[in-house]
């Protein structure tokens, strides 16, 4: 039984990535002589079993070295507590001032403070600020809303860079995504156009770049667009 109920724990974890725009595999605990953690991303994932954070490189296993807990999570990326801020490419042609920037707007508070938000027309090309692989494409909303019980509704794209930190750009238009899952990007490439869709007050376009605290929480850091 609790095999069986472990079983439909892991299945609902990966239809829940491939739900929230991740790939269709995903990260497991399995058992085999011990238990381990299995990678199946193509991307480094944070695992936290109760509070023991453990960083698992892609498609790769790491040994639990435990039989039981109480919880665990993931997120892309790696903990590196030495990146503090970043410079990179500004994810507009013609680099356009930052409209809202760091606790200028109600959802650039707590550890999404270092937000930074573009007014732009709809269709606007969005552009990698940074090297990276895609490893999450969620194209599927089509309107704006005022809802906080729905600001996980818009339509985002994220990429991870070679330092474990990973780039979010959101309010994209509909179906406009340019890349797909596990592809490599480089900086200044089109990702997607920008929309109006989600927790959104006028069309325009959100980034923001975060470093893992563990595998349940993160922390945006500073930016400096060149």
């Amino acid at each position: 039984m609790a095999l069986l109920i472990l079983s439909l724990l892991l299945a609902f974890n990966v239809l829940q990535a491939a739900v929230l725009g991740y790939p269709s595999n995903g990260v497991n605990i399995i058992y085999k002589d011990q238990a381990i953690i299995q990678n199946d991303f193509c991307f480094p994932v944070v695992v936290t079993v109760n509070t023991r954070d453990i960083m698992v490189e892609k498609n790769s296993k790491s040994p639990l070295g435990i039989h039981k807990w109480n919880s665990w999570n993931w997120m892309p990326g790696k903990i590196n507590g030495l990146i503090n801020s970043k410079s990179v490419s500004h994810p507009l042609k013609g680099k356009p001032k930052v409209s809202f920037g760091p606790e200028e707007a109600e959802t650039h508070k707590g550890f999404n403070s270092f937000g930074y938000d573009f007014s732009i027309p709809e269709g606007t090309p969005v552009l990698a600020m940074e090297k990276g692989i895609v490893v999450r494409v969620i194209g599927q909303f089509k309107v704006p809303h005022q809802d906080k019980t729905r600001m996980e509704e818009t339509n985002t794209i994220e990429v991870i860079h070679e330092d474990g930190t990973v780039a979010r750009y959101s309010h994209l238009s509909p179906g406009s995504s340019k890349v797909k899952h596990c592809e490599v990007v480089n900086a200044g490439q089109v990702l997607a156009l920008s929309g109006h869709v989600g927790y959104s007050a006028g069309p325009h376009l959100h980034v923001d770049i975060l470093r893992p605290v563990d595998g349940e929480n993160y922390r945006t850091i500073p930016l400096k667009f060149k």
